[in-house]
Order: structure tokens, then C-alpha cells, then sequence
């Protein structure tokens, strides 16, 4: 067995528990293969992953509504088994022409939600950011995923969603603090904090026209 798999059986061995101070000690040097395997085999112990930010995601979309945009295809990040797809796509009817999700849960990508034919799954077999992005996709959503990924990780991610031709919104909700790490501890690995993440969307070519902490920090962007 691999050194990192041993590892990674580690991490969901104490994680299963509760017990995360393993996962962010050795997260940097997991593998996308142990993600996908952690991931999986935890969905056991923790299934209940409802989005908490489904509420301030459907008011960043209806403003893009109101701003004209119609027939959004949105790729989403961590979709677990699209709750938060489920809703948006009951909300529009019209307005979301396809919702893709990406997950490294192969399991609850098996457990769909959503039933209707415009939602689609991926098994995400490989780092989001080294991802082709279909130039048909124009909205990016992940809400309580990018804090369970380290910093270059992030970076690296906005960076692809800057040079995408076809990304156009950006919508992100997380548990951050207002500025940098401050000690927070659970699976989260991400030393950014409210300031730095505005930064690199900003950056990254896209300008913020929403934020709010409702009830975590969610931010709607465009360009």
C-alpha cells in the first residue's frame, strides 16, 4: 500500500470520529485519488449536507435575471447530491437552460436529488483547476467546498475561472473568517479569509456585485 493511502485510511479512520486535526495535518500531501476515496467512504457518516447557502444563491440569480441573463449554464463545484441544484432549478424554470455538478463523493453523485433533465452529474477524477471547462458553461457556483481546499488550490481555481472564454458569474459561499485563518479548526484548510478571497475574484477579471453573510459568507460576481 502506497504511503499516502495509508495516510489517507488515517485520516478517514479519525474523520469517521470527528476527529479532523489528522486531515489538515497531512491534507497538502493527499493525492485526488485519496480525496475521491476519503470523500466516498465518509459519505457513511455524513450524509445530511444540505446547503446553507441556498436562500442568498437564489437572490445573486434573480438579480442576474433582472440584469438580462437568460439561458445560464452553470457548472458547480462540490454538488454533493444537488440540493442546492434542486432548488435553483425549481426557482427558474426558464432561466437555467442546464446545471452540471462536480464532486469527488462518487456516492452521492449515485443519489441524485434532482430529478429533471436539465441537471447533469461528473465524477470529478481529477484537481478542479486542470478541468476543461465546455465554453457553453457561464456560471460558476460552489458553496462550502473551497474552504476544504487549500489556498494554492483556490488561487489556482480562480485563475482557471479568469482565463475561461466562457465564464462570465461567479457565485461562492463559505464559512470564513472576515480576515485570514484565526484558528479555525474542522476539515477546513483554507487560509483565506473574507478580504483575500474578494481579492483574488477581483483579480481574477470579475467584479463583485453582491455580498453578504447570509448565513455564511456568500459573494455573486460578474464581468
Amino acid at each position: 500500500m502506497k504511503k499516502s493511502r495509508r495516510i489517507a485510511h488515517q485520516v478517514l479512520q479519525a474523520a469517521s470520529k470527528g476527529e479532523w486535526e489528522i486531515w489538515r495535518k497531512h491534507y497538502d500531501s493527499l493525492s485526488i485519488d485519496d480525496l475521491i476515496f476519503i470523500n466516498t467512504a465518509l459519505d457513511a457518516h455524513i450524509r445530511d449536507q444540505k446547503c446553507r447557502a441556498v436562500g442568498a444563491v437564489i437572490e445573486v440569480l434573480e438579480r442576474l435575471y433582472l440584469n438580462g441573463q437568460r439561458d445560464i449554464e452553470v457548472v458547480e463545484l462540490g454538488c454533493h447530491r444537488g440540493y442546492l441544484a434542486d432548488e435553483c432549478l425549481k426557482h427558474f424554470p426558464k432561466m437555467i437552460k442546464s446545471w452540471t455538478g462536480y464532486d469527488l463523493n462518487f456516492y452521492a453523485l449515485g443519489e441524485p436529488i434532482p430529478q429533471n433533465g436539465r441537471y447533469t452529474t461528473v465524477k470529478q477524477t481529477e484537481w478542479f483547476y486542470n478541468i476543461e471547462i465546455n465554453h457553453s458553461m457561464d456560471t460558476f457556483i460552489s458553496t462550502s467546498t473551497l474552504e476544504h481546499h487549500n489556498t494554492e488550490q483556490v488561487l489556482k481555481i480562480f485563475d482557471k475561472l479568469g482565463e475561461s472564454q466562457g465564464i462570465r458569474n461567479i457565485i461562492i459561499a463559505l464559512p470564513v473568517r472576515p480576515s485570514g485563518w484565526q484558528g479555525y479548526g474542522g476539515s477546513h484548510v483554507l487560509l483565506m479569509g473574507v478580504e483575500e478571497i474578494s481579492e483574488a475574484i477581483e483579480k481574477a477579471g470579475f467584479e463583485i456585485f453582491y455580498f453578504e453573510k447570509n448565513p455564511i459568507f456568500t459573494w455573486g460576481a460578474s464581468r
